[in-house]
């Protein structure tokens, strides 16, 4: 580990404190380790007592079983860098353990049912009768609707960070298995920044893009008579 963090690309000048979480027992895989390097990130970043210089990291791809497990693994490390005054020192022991329920700026806004979101609505159909519905904001902010359908599997060419957020969010509860059984479902608003992305978070690989979203209606209106027109 001294090897690694010597070699690190990472600007070292001023660093005061380097912290390394190692596992005694040699039970997490590689793809654990990029999975925790990211939760990490999120735990980091929302406890806001310190700047982070390097961007969100991709994560891998785990179960929602495994990401509870490493989840419980990361936060007992992350309660003995509060019990050494090292990290994640304010609020509670409790919210420690917790850890973020999401990234920050991952969740949008809550919205009534009935309420038409900011933006213009598109629609992504795929699978076998799913629906996903999303409201492009800007060029960089897409919301995805809640009530939105989530294909359940994915396949290999999806990306590591589209894997590693269904395990989160069906972890936290942000997403759900469907009634039926046939998807997963969005509890609450969730952002994006494209909607190439989002389309290959929804259908679990790349083979929907940023001209699959149509618009609920030909002039970009909003059609009450479409079927799932409010995501909720």
């Amino acid at each position: 580990m001294g090897q690694r963090v010597a070699i690190g690309q990472q600007p070292i000048g001023d660093i005061e404190t380097v912290v390394v979480i190692t596992d005694l027992n040699g039970n997490l895989g590689e793809d654990d380790a990029r999975a925790c390097e990211r939760m990490l990130w999120s735990r980091v970043a929302a406890a806001r007592e310190r700047v982070l210089i390097n961007g969100l990291p991709d994560g891998a791809s785990v179960d929602a079983q495994r990401y509870s497990e490493l989840e419980a693994f990361l936060g007992s490390a992350c309660l003995a860098l509060r019990h050494s005054g090292v990290l994640f020192t304010a609020g509670s022991a409790r919210a420690v353990l917790a850890g973020p329920r999401q990234e920050p700026g991952r969740v949008g806004p809550l919205r009534p049912f009935d309420e038409i979101p900011p933006g213009e609505v598109l629609e992504l159909t795929f699978g076998a009768g799913l629906v996903a519905m999303a409201a492009r904001q800007s060029e960089t902010r897409w919301v995805l609707l809640q009530g939105s359908d989530v294909r359940i599997d994915t396949v290999a060419s999806a990306s590591a960070s589209t894997r590693y957020l269904r395990a989160a969010w069906r972890h936290s509860g942000l997403l759900e298995v469907s009634p039926d059984g046939k998807s997963l479902v969005v509890t609450r608003d969730l952002v994006f920044r494209s909607g190439s992305g989002l389309a290959q978070f929804c259908t679990g690989s790349k083979g929907h893009t940023l001209e699959s979203w149509k618009a609920i209606a030909p002039d970009g209106g909003f059609d009450p008579e479409t079927p799932a027109l409010i995501a909720a």
